[in-house]
């Protein structure tokens, strides 16, 4: 083999084998495809903008928002009331059982008025009439009292209350009815006649009942307003954790009404 032959085996073919074509990159492309840029033939992609909120969001947001602030307000009033009310459970307390109270004081009036014309060794037919009077005010008066109290009972605002009022509501029942006795035990009497001594004495001893029982009664009208003061007092405490809660929530839904009108996340 000769020396030219040699070198040409060595140096390799001037083209690839099979005569196909060389593929080589087109001037400029390489180049530009690294350097991040797009061909001129590209367009380039613009970048698509969101859609602003839409009326019926934005409404939305406005009226929770509106309902939100007028909630707030309502909530800070109730806290304020519940407040005063639970520094004002006294005055409310007694402003409650006031007509029970002055009811039963003319009650005490009357029974011992009635009692002064009694005399246990018999009553005179001259002032038989006048005993018939001041015991169908008796009788008047302690019914008066009963249904003042029982208007307490039945108050929707007191009625919420579990407040001890029974004992006293059965204390003045027993006044009612030992007044409607001592009525009863007259009615049929007198007609110009003396009331002999067993029927004054009877008369005499409900009567002396009725005024011993007074201090307890009015023992128990304390018990009973304490009682009220203590669960109004309760009550408004608890009006008072209400308040707050509503006022949470309602400036929760404030702030969601906002970010809802100015079509932030909610």
């Amino acid at each position: 083999m000769s020396d030219e032959t040699e070198e040409n085996l060595l140096d390799g073919p001037d083209e690839p084998s099979g005569g196909g074509p060389s593929i080589e990159p087109t001037p400029g492309t390489g180049s530009t495809v690294l350097d991040g840029t797009l061909p001129e033939s590209v367009e380039p992609v613009e970048p698509i903008e969101p859609a602003g909120p839409g009326p019926g969001r934005r409404l939305a947001g406005f009226a929770a928002l509106l309902l939100g602030i007028i909630g707030s307000v309502v909530a800070v009033a109730l806290a304020a009331i519940m407040i005063r009310a639970g520094f004002s459970a006294s005055d409310t307390a007694e402003q409650a059982m006031e007509p029970v109270i002055l009811s039963f004081a003319r009650l005490e009036t009357r029974i011992d008025q009635t009692d002064d014309l009694v005399d246990r060794d018999g009553i005179e037919a001259d002032r038989i009439d006048e005993l018939r009077a001041r015991v169908d005010g008796l009788v008047d008066i302690a019914t008066g009292t009963n249904q003042s109290f029982g208007a307490v009972e039945d108050d929707p605002v007191y009625g919420l209350l579990p407040a001890d009022l029974s004992s006293l509501g059965t204390a003045l029942d027993s006044f009612e009815q030992s007044a409607e006795e001592v009525d009863t035990a007259l009615r049929g009497l007198g007609g110009g006649e003396p009331i002999a001594p067993p029927v004054a004495t009877d008369v005499a001893v409900r009567l002396d009942a009725m005024q011993a029982q007074v201090s307890a009664v009015q023992g128990q009208m304390n018990d009973s307003q304490t009682s009220l003061r203590r669960w109004i007092r309760f009550g408004s405490f608890l009006g008072f954790l209400g308040s707050l809660w509503l006022l949470w929530s309602q400036i929760s839904l404030a702030r969601r009404g906002w970010r809802g009108f100015r079509a932030r996340p909610v």
